[in-house]
């Protein structure tokens, strides 16, 4: 298994001590500042592993269903200009092969892109093995890689992510293992999706090292994450709309306004990042992880049993989520259906 890492290329430089770039976590028998939680972030906790909610970007369904619209897109209208060029009294000139050419070649850029996206291998949730005292990843570019967990550092770092519409700063959590006598990172692992504020990934990092570290009747009741074999409604809720939903799905605060436009406007790439994290292919497990992954008994670990709400979300039987996702369906479908097909139809009977 490969261990190479994305930070020994870049030669990432821990510093000793926090600031301004972010925050060292306690390690080892240090003790910790903050109280265990795991928040949302635990997908599976057993004697066998604990399970992280993966990091992966979820605008991958965005990209893929944008892509293969706009390869569609060109595809049509290469054929329509093919079919209806006027080669009367001037041949196909030079024009006619330029603009066809790139027509075709924008289409099958977007086509491959599409197919590339939709059908690429799914990135796996952050493993932590408490017999193996490691923590492991995937990622396309490297492969499966591991940290020992006995010497790793923990981190929080501050990033801002600006976009079209304003900047924010997110702390993500990650583990790095030390090149010797170095703060150079041989290699690291982001754990999970970022925080809104470095306290929670303080906490989740505590609780990993108490369930890592102690007993499991010491280990604090754990809330799973709905896994992808749920309601499509209710992982969409979860996974995608987190900070605009609590988990008894309804809207809260200005995430809860701002869900109507993005939940429309992303409708068909939300639909195809379902059908990605159910049906793209993952990749096998190392041996000495599966082999690690197997357990037999009860599971000792405290997990506290969803709400009405959240069982009735997962069987699809919710009233009010039902609801808000035909509202957001009809505005969704509008938008990447009908107005596609205006669009295409303008193209193939105009005038």
């Amino acid at each position: 298994m490969s261990r190479t890492s994305r930070y020994r290329r870049s030669g990432e430089m821990i510093p000793e001590r926090s600031g301004a770039w972010g925050r060292l976590l306690p390690v080892g028998r240090i003790r910790g500042r903050t109280y265990p939680d795991a928040g949302d972030a635990v997908v599976e906790i057993s004697p066998a592993c604990l399970r992280l909610a993966s990091p992966t970007d979820s605008l991958r369904g965005y990209g893929a269903a944008v892509a293969w619209l706009f390869g569609i897109a060109m595809a049509v209208a290469a054929i329509l200009f093919v079919t209806r060029f006027d080669a009367t009294g001037r041949g196909y000139a030079r024009d006619f092969f330029v603009v066809s050419s790139l027509l075709i070649a924008l289409a099958a850029i977007g086509l491959t892109a599409g197919y590339k996206m939709t059908f690429d291998p799914v990135a796996e949730t952050a493993i932590i093995s408490r017999r193996l005292r490691r923590i492991y990843a995937w990622t396309k570019r490297t492969g499966w890689v591991f940290i020992d967990y006995d010497r790793a550092i923990a981190i929080v770092r501050k990033r801002r992510l600006t976009t079209t519409t304003g900047s924010t700063i997110l702390y993500p959590l990650g583990v790095a293992e030390l090149w010797p006598d170095e703060r150079r990172a041989r290699i690291g692992i982001t754990l999970t999706s970022p925080f809104p504020s470095p306290q929670p990934a303080a906490e989740l990092w505590d609780f990993v090292r108490c369930y890592m570290d102690e007993e499991p009747e010491r280990v604090t009741p754990v809330r799973l994450t709905p896994d992808h074999r749920v309601n499509a409604y209710a992982w969409m809720d979860r996974e995608l709309y987190a900070d605009a939903v609590d988990r008894q799905h309804h809207l809260t605060g200005f995430g809860g306004v701002a869900f109507w436009f993005f939940a429309s406007m992303f409708y068909g790439g939300n639909w195809l990042e379902y059908w990605i994290r159910n049906h793209a292919p993952r990749p096998a497990l190392p041996a000495e992880l599966a082999e690690a992954l197997k357990w037999d008994g009860e599971n000792p670990y405290r997990i506290i049993p969803p709400t009405q709400e959240e069982q009735l979300a997962a069987e699809g039987r919710l009233p009010h989520l039902k609801k808000r996702w035909r509202i957001v369906s009809f505005f969704g479908l509008l938008f990447w259906g009908v107005l596609p097909l205006l669009f295409f139809s303008a193209f193939l009977f105009g005038g």
